[in-house]
Order: structure tokens, then C-alpha cells, then sequence
């Protein structure tokens, strides 16, 4: 039986070009449907392997992204495409397991390299979009790294130890969100100084750099109070 490839849209305009695009993979069908709802009835039964959902005229709240959206792109690929996306509502569609956002203003060419992308399992994020994402995979791995040392509390204490009294003042406001000017002008000492200082604690911390102190020193908050 054949996998279908799924255009859910209202515009007949959009079908010359996605169906060319679906009909390069063998054994495999071009299905358009109005509604995500008749889309989910035909991807539960396992008979969908691409959806291509045009937000320009399907409704479709992204932030917070709608719930058939988040079931669709559980059971396969989903790619929305559509006149304009701000970045809260691409980064709250990629969160909801969309696979990607794209402007059909786009030429067909690149369409189709963004259609080949996704379908190989790639992920398609907007050059706007991209810093947000890059930071927000920085913090998760972050917070991985800094629940990895949290893991032995005896061991995050003896390198808390290690610290001077100066070092863990500094880690502190640190993890308050405090920049270094505003830590130096506080302690009344040089931004050079807090600098070194930071090292030393990275490096007695084994931690990477100052969102990492931050996360590992909330997460340990009784350990490191203002007398310890």
C-alpha cells in the first residue's frame, strides 16, 4: 500500500507544486485534506509519512501550538508553510515536534531542498529563528552537565570547599544574574580581578562557564548559603 504524502490546505494554488515535489519518492501517494482532524484519522493508521499543513489558510494557533498539531507531528513528518513566521511562533512549533517553518514566498528550488531536508529527518530552522534555538540548546546542555555534577552531593561539597570565602561570594551573585562590573563595583574591586576569580571557580567547580555555576549553584541552593 501506497505511504501517503499529505498537502492539508484550502488553496488549490498550492498542489502543482508539492505534488511534483511528492512525486519523486516512489510508492507514494499525494492526498490534500482541508483539516489537520482528517489528516490525524489517516496518520493513525499509519499511513503518513509527510504532512505539509498551509497555515495561510488552514487555522492554526502556534503559540501555544495546537494539540492535533503536536499528535500529527508524533505520528510523522510536518513541515508548515505560510506567508510570514514570527520567531516565538516558529520556536513554539519546533517545540510542539513540527519539523520545520517556511515562507512559501520562497522559490521552488528552495522549497524543495527544505522538503528534502525534513523528510530525511533534518530539522529546518529560519536564520531568525536560529540564534534562539542555539541558546536554547546551550542551556539544556547546561542543565544536563550541571544535574550531572549535582548527582553526588558529598562531591559537590568538596569542591565547594575548595573555594575562598571571596570565590564563593562571587559564585553567588553570579548565580543571582549579577554581571561582572556589577559584582566589581558591589565588592569594590577590579573587573580584571572578578575575572580571575571566575576562573579559579570554574575551574575548582568543573564547571564550563558562568550559566553552568548558575544552574549548578540553584540546584544546590542549602548547600551554599551566605555562611558556607
Amino acid at each position: 500500500m501506497a505511504t501517503a504524502m499529505v498537502l492539508v490546505t484550502q488553496r488549490e494554488g498550492l498542489f502543482p507544486l508539492w505534488n511534483s515535489l511528492f512525486a519523486r519518492h516512489e510508492g507514494t501517494e499525494t492526498v490534500v485534506r482541508t483539516s489537520l482532524g482528517e489528516v490525524l484519522e489517516l496518520a493513525g493508521a499509519g499511513g503518513v509519512r509527510f504532512c505539509v499543513v498551509d497555515v495561510g489558510s488552514v487555522p492554526l494557533p502556534l503559540a501555544p501550538p495546537d494539540r492535533q498539531l503536536a499528535e500529527l507531528a508524533r505520528l510523522c513528518r510536518v513541515l508548515l508553510v505560510g506567508s510570514e513566521f514570527d520567531v516565538d511562533s516558529e520556536m513554539a512549533a519546533l517545540a510542539a515536534g513540527v519539523a520545520g517553518c517556511c515562507s512559501n514566498a520562497v522559490t521552488a528550488q528552495e522549497m524543495a531542498t527544505v522538503f528534502d531536508v525534513v523528510l530525511k529527518g533534518g530539522i529546518r530552522v529560519s536564520k531568525a529563528a536560529l540564534p534562539r534555538m542555539l541558546a536554547r540548546l546551550q542551556e539544556a546542555a547546561a542543565r544536563q552537565a550541571a544535574a550531572n555534577l549535582t548527582d553526588d552531593g558529598a562531591a559537590f561539597d568538596q569542591r565547594w570547599s575548595q573555594l575562598t570565602r571571596r570565590e564563593k561570594e562571587i559564585a553567588r551573585q553570579v548565580a543571582d544574574g549579577a554581571n561582572n562590573k556589577l559584582i566589581a563595583r558591589h565588592l569594590n574591586i577590579s573587573d580584571a580581578t572578578i575575572k580571575a576569580h571566575l576562573t579559579s571557580v570554574f575551574q575548582k567547580l568543573q564547571v564550563s562557564g558562568r550559566l553552568q555555576l548558575a544552574l549548578l549553584l540553584s540546584s544546590r541552593a542549602e548547600r551554599v548559603g551566605s555562611d558556607s
